[in-house]
């Protein structure tokens, strides 16, 4: 069922939507002149909003380019993607993932788009509260996720990202683009995904387990899974645990046998294996490929 977010629904469906930032600054880019003129692609698949103080930015995808200058804003659809920055270019950057359980995007249909800062200033002022926590956190995180943060902190930046969401989709309607998403999962279903979600990512999955903990046998909920999700829950879990690999494999000086030892494998052989059947690279071969640039961290 695809609905848009002016559509009412039952308050608990709505807690399916999983939003959450990544990181936010406002800074300049450190790239040099060199670097600058060449493209990367980017691996990642969360989305993003740039504001360009200074310099350029630009994005390609589907064919299509989308370039933004000074006090422009642009949205970038959630996809493998090329894009190049000015050298030092000064960038305000809001990195976030938004999607429902079955895997699509909130905001994605009708992404990328540009556009001028004036015509929604509170898009930037609503942005700079939540660049000064991050900040007070660690100015070089590139993923929250991974930090500690005090539960102050976690309730102050869920705060101003959903303050943030309320004006940016209020702009992005003007521009045609409306979050959607496929919902309207069984109960079940969504009590499974939430113990899923939050099942360390190291230990194994035990379906059996799983299914008694939502009151079905292995094989109903098999079934309701991979009708509501396209997935069964073994193959949700190990998406879940091979994004975590790829993200943890994207940053310089990344050890493959910690990433190895956090996904729960005693040996890197193992470990190689499970990431070349998801992947069809070796996690050396990953490295190579998308630890070559650096401009995958700006986004």
């Amino acid at each position: 069922m695809k609905k848009n977010y002016q559509e009412t629904m039952l308050y608990r469906n709505w807690l399916n939507l999983s939003t959450h930032l990544l990181w936010c600054y406002d800074h300049k880019v450190h790239i040099d002149s060199i670097d600058a003129l060449k493209k990367s692609y980017s691996e990642f698949n969360n989305n993003a909003a740039w504001l360009v103080r200074s310099g350029w930015a630009r994005v390609e995808h589907n064919n299509k380019v989308y370039h933004a200058g000074p006090g422009q804003w642009i949205i970038v659809k959630p996809t493998l993607r090329i894009q190049t920055f000015e050298a030092n270019s000064h960038i305000l950057s809001v990195a976030f993932d938004a999607r429902w359980p079955d895997g699509s995007r909130w905001l994605d249909e009708g992404l990328s788009v540009v556009f001028d800062a004036d015509e929604c200033p509170e898009l930037e002022e609503k942005a700079i509260p939540m660049t000064k926590v991050v900040s007070s956190i660690d100015p070089s995180l590139w993923d929250l996720r991974r930090h500690q943060v005090s539960f102050r902190q976690f309730l102050e930046l869920e705060k101003y990202l959903n303050d943030w969401f309320i004006t940016l989709i209020d702009v992005l309607e003007t521009k045609g683009v409306k979050p959607t998403g496929h919902f309207g999962i069984d109960e079940r279903v969504s009590q499974a995904l939430r113990l899923l979600n939050a099942k360390p990512i190291g230990e194994a999955l035990d379906q059996q387990q799983l299914a008694s903990n939502v009151g079905l046998s292995l094989i109903h909920l098999t079934r309701l899974f991979q009708n509501d999700i396209g997935l069964t829950p073994k193959a949700y879990f190990e998406n879940i645990r091979i994004e975590h690999a790829c993200q943890r494999l994207h940053v310089k000086g990344e050890r493959i046998k910690d990433v190895a030892i956090e996904l729960g494998f005693s040996y890197i052989s193992n470990f190689s294996n499970w990431f070349h059947k998801q992947t069809n690279l070796s996690p050396r071969e990953y490295i190579a490929k998308y630890q070559n640039s650096d401009h995958h961290k700006y986004k």
